[in-house]
């Protein structure tokens, strides 16, 4: 029986002080939720595009691990831990609530897009007085993810010289951007890293800080990624992080596929041309993902 009742903010999926103590209690209560498989995914969303609300419902339960994860990836950017959650989890729901299988994309790489960008405006609205330019806080979210996977695999701290290996970034923008998580300093004058957003934004267009400011439109990006052949969105999905949050390197990618660093630059960069050839810059935002 389908359940009609719109889906609250303030279900038992939104952590706040009323129902989640601490956060060792969400993460157990998460711990308990089952994965779904690829076909039950596909199940879910198309019950969801028949307007099944407790299909959006299941839908956003299998994925809460999904925002534990990439919260990480923002924490020490103005906003408590809980609080990053909170939001990513209101992307997830906007996710769940727009997910078509059909479109021929897994629904994480769609709800990580959702979930940054819902994470990254509340860092830059609330977490400081001076605020990070939305594309930095992408950069120091990329940092931060390196810096997690390389404390798994050394069990210590990395340094700079490993952050940098791990992203292509070179040592002093690791550096830089440490810095600026404990200030307003600008990285608009060091090298170009670029994140998703700003590959897809063609050089003649304009710049990543004015499309952050405008409305958010995720139609675009959604519709524009089914063009890409499997292979092509897969490489895009590892190199920016659109599906489990890790962002591989040229390297780490050509090793996968097993081939040159090269290659896999050649692929990216004819997915991301394909992708700005279908998108209409001037009237969306398109997601970061760092």
């Amino acid at each position: 029986m389908k359940n009609t009742e719109k889906y609250s903010l303030e279900s038992p999926y939104k952590p706040n002080s009323n129902e989640v103590t601490n956060l060792t209690r969400y993460i157990r209560e998460m711990s308990h939720i089952p994965r779904i498989s690829p076909e039950e995914e596909k199940t879910l969303g198309k019950r969801i595009q028949k307007g099944d609300q407790e299909a959006v419902n299941d839908l956003v339960k299998a994925n809460l691990r999904l925002v534990l994860k990439i919260a990480k990836e923002y924490q020490n950017l103005g906003l408590d831990y809980m609080d990053l959650v909170s939001e990513g989890n209101l992307g997830l729901i906007r996710a769940a609530e727009r997910f078509d299988p059909d479109r021929g994309c897994r629904f994480s790489t769609l709800c990580a897009i959702w979930v940054r960008q819902y994470m990254r405006r509340a860092i830059a609205n609330q977490g400081r007085t001076v605020r990070l330019p939305v594309y930095l806080i992408d950069h120091i979210a990329k940092m931060r993810s390196a810096e997690i996977r390389l404390n798994s695999r050394l069990q210590r701290e990395p340094t700079p010289e490993e952050i940098a290996a791990e992203t292509g970034m070179t040592e002093q923008k690791i550096l830089t951007m440490q810095r600026a998580q404990k200030s307003s300093f600008s990285m608009d004058d060091e090298e170009d890293t670029n994140s998703f957003h700003e590959k897809l934004v063609d050089e003649n267009t304009i710049s990543p800080q004015a499309h952050a400011t405008q409305h958010n439109d995720y139609e675009y990006i959604e519709k524009a990624m089914v063009i890409l052949d499997k292979r092509e969105m897969d490489i895009l999905s590892k190199r920016y992080g659109l599906g489990d949050g890790d962002n591989l390197s040229l390297s780490q990618v050509a090793k996968k596929y097993g081939l040159t660093r090269e290659r896999i630059r050649q692929i990216q960069k004819t997915a991301l041309n394909k992708l700005r050839s279908n998108l209409t810059l001037k009237d969306a935002t398109l997601p970061a993902a760092a």
